[in-house]
Order: structure tokens, then C-alpha cells, then sequence
């Protein structure tokens, strides 16, 4: 009998701390970067691409651009986000009389990192990326080779979950296009939709 009334007594601390785990609050995520993230932006920006050393197969394009990325993944911590983002930018350009577009497209892995509770953040998108060259119905495209995205933004919350935002940002890509080397360089303001 006394065994049995010390073993109820031994048990009651842990049936008091469960009652008391069950009726405490669940912690809102709402306004905080944890979990699913998406974001979408397009903007407008100034694109400038030419080959090293030679002028290449392509001529040199410079002009305004549309700059445009999506990316979709998670936090891998508060306030710190792991995602895969496909970046770019489109420039249309007229050389001699034809109308020649030039097509920048990445595929990267984004780290970003948010500064609460300001709401500003970094991005950081390395990967690989090709230009697509189009002249009239001729489309050629240069090799893959290695791009990044940097951006620096900040966004409102409107709602929970949903922040709209703005950010300066800067692509550049290294490819090679018929065998000369080619740099190009794209800055941009772009407005974007994230949910978090």
C-alpha cells in the first residue's frame, strides 16, 4: 500500500507539467520568416552584355531590360532562407535594321537572410546561366556558364504571411559564346510577392 501511494505521488509532478504543456499558447508564426517560402519579382533594369578580348559571333547588346526571378523553398532557421530560384533578364535591341533580343536566364541556389524587424534583406543566388540571342527568325544560344544574383530589398507586410517588397538587385554571368568569352552585367529595381 505505501508503494503504491509513493508511486501516485512520483507520478503527479509529470501529469501536472503534460496539463500545463497542453494549455500553453501555440507561438504564432505569423509576420516571422519560418517555413514555406515563395517569392516572385519583375522589375525594370539596364542590361549590358559583350565578349572579351574580340567581338565574337555576337555583337555587343546594351539596353533597358525586364529582370524577373521566382523561387521557392524554406527557412532552414528563423530568419534565414534556403530556396531554388530561376532568375533573368530580356533586352531587345536593333542592330542595323533587324530587331535582336537577347534572353539571360539562371538556374541558382538563393541564401537569404532577413534583418527583423526591419524587414530588409540579402540575397545571395550563385548557379550556372546562358544568354539566348535572337535575330530575326535565328536563334543562337553561348554556352552555359557561371551567374549570380545579388539583391538588397525590403518588403511590408500585408498579411500573416504575405510581404510585397521592393530591391535593388545585380545579375552577372561568365559564358562563352562561340568560343570568345562574354561578360554580362544587369542592375535592376524589381517589385516582388513573398509568402513566409
Amino acid at each position: 500500500m505505501r508503494s503504491l501511494a509513493v508511486l501516485m505521488l512520483a507520478t503527479l509532478p509529470g501529469a501536472a507539467l503534460a496539463q500545463d504543456q497542453a494549455l500553453a499558447p501555440v507561438e504564432s508564426t505569423a509576420h516571422r520568416h519560418l517555413g514555406f517560402f515563395f517569392r516572385a519579382d519583375i522589375g525594370v533594369g539596364y542590361l549590358h552584355s559583350s565578349s572579351s578580348g574580340s567581338d565574337g559571333p555576337q555583337p555587343p547588346v546594351s539596353g533597358v531590360s525586364v529582370p524577373l526571378g521566382l523561387a521557392v523553398g524554406g527557412a532552414i532557421a528563423e530568419d534565414w532562407i534556403l530556396a531554388g530560384e530561376v532568375w533573368g533578364g530580356y533586352t531587345p535591341k536593333r542592330v542595323d535594321g533587324p530587331s535582336q533580343t537577347l534572353l539571360l536566364y539562371g538556374y541558382a541556389v538563393a541564401v537569404v537572410h532577413y534583418f527583423m524587424p526591419a524587414n530588409v534583406y540579402l540575397s545571395f543566388a550563385p548557379g550556372i546561366s546562358r544568354l539566348s540571342f535572337e535575330t530575326g527568325n535565328v536563334s543562337v544560344s553561348s554556352d552555359w556558364g557561371p551567374g549570380m544574383k545579388f539583391a538588397l530589398g525590403k518588403e511590408w507586410w500585408v498579411g500573416e504571411h504575405w510581404g510585397l517588397g521592393i530591391a535593388a538587385e545585380c545579375l552577372l554571368t561568365f559564358n562563352r559564346d562561340g568560343g570568345a568569352p562574354r561578360t554580362t552585367v544587369a542592375p535592376g529595381l524589381t517589385f516582388s510577392a513573398t509568402f513566409n
